[in-house]
């Protein structure tokens, strides 16, 4: 229990309330027992007062409250926030971390060949068969996350509708069509970072053929085959999970974002590169309470 309670009862919640509350309860009596309009207006006036002091009071009581009762609040910044943007909640220690970022965290990323009218170009018809997983290089394999694959019809698909079928079947992948200094190129990615969002694209050409470089076999991409052999968009970024150690502790996550440094701190990567995250005292925050309490 607070030392405050052994000086007065204003500063108990209980004992308060039961003064104060007392003290309306007496006035409103005297209030309907009241035999005079001067007296029921004096009463009136008499209850407003009171419940102004209570409202006033337990607004101070509150504000010593933050003060009295609450943990140090803690704040965490960085030496170099161009690496990262860290957090610290409730619970966190307060102590500093050497933070080394040594990968980001990307998603894959392919590339078709150009065209130079995406809006009328025809690319072939058929279907696309998207689906995610990882791929290991040593042993030329691809596993599936264990999502379902994501089946995309294409009809007479220019880069414009193909994309725009893509973006719109839940594949886990993001369709763009860009330009370059030669005409339009569909730029595919996956949706999320991390070496298990890795893709595969197969397809089903309606000219017969499925892995070769014509018609809508095209845009197919399968990481484990011979390049022009089913294996035909240029892969221009692999998916990876991002690299960092904490404190010389080495470790790894699929996403920049939220990433744990130690119990309830964590942190935004940003780029590659050493900082120091330090734990302690919000003193604006205590500052901001003390200011309530005057």
């Amino acid at each position: 229990m607070n030392s405050l309670y052994g000086f007065s009862p204003l500063f108990s919640p209980f004992s308060l309330y039961t003064v104060l509350g007392s003290t309306l309860n007496g006035a409103s009596s005297a209030l309907v027992g009241s035999s005079s309009a001067s007296q029921s207006s004096a009463y009136q006036t008499e209850i407003s007062a009171y419940g102004q002091l209570l409202s006033s009071l337990s607004n101070f009581q509150y504000a010593l409250l933050q003060i009295a009762y609450t943990n140090n609040p803690l704040t965490a910044s960085s030496s170099n926030a161009s690496v990262a943007s860290p957090t610290a909640v409730s619970g966190a220690i307060a102590g500093t971390y050497n933070l080394s970022v040594s990968q980001l965290a990307q998603a894959q990323t392919v590339q078709s060949g150009t065209v130079a009218d995406p809006a009328n170009t025809v690319i072939g018809s058929g279907s696309l068969t998207i689906q995610t997983g990882s791929y290991n290089s040593s042993g030329n394999t691809f596993t599936s996350d264990g999502t379902s694959p994501v089946t995309v019809s294409v009809t007479n698909g220019t880069l414009n509708s193909i994309a725009s079928a893509i973006n719109t079947s839940g594949a886990g992948v993001t369709a763009n069509v860009l330009q370059n200094g030669s005409g339009y190129t569909l730029s595919i990615a996956s949706s999320s970072t991390g070496a298990q969002k890795n893709f595969s694209i197969t397809v089903a050409d309606s000219d017969g053929t499925n892995t070769d470089m014509g018609g809508l076999s095209q845009l197919a991409y399968d990481p484990t085959a011979a390049s022009g052999a089913g294996k035909n968009l240029t892969l221009v970024q692999s998916g990876g999970n991002a690299a960092y150690s904490v404190n010389g502790v080495s470790s790894t996550s699929s996403s920049n974002y939220g990433v744990t440094l130690a119990s309830n701190v964590s942190a935004n990567l940003l780029q590659t590169g050493s900082t120091v995250v330090s734990v302690g005292v919000d003193f604006n925050q205590l500052s901001s309470n003390a200011q309530s309490l005057a």
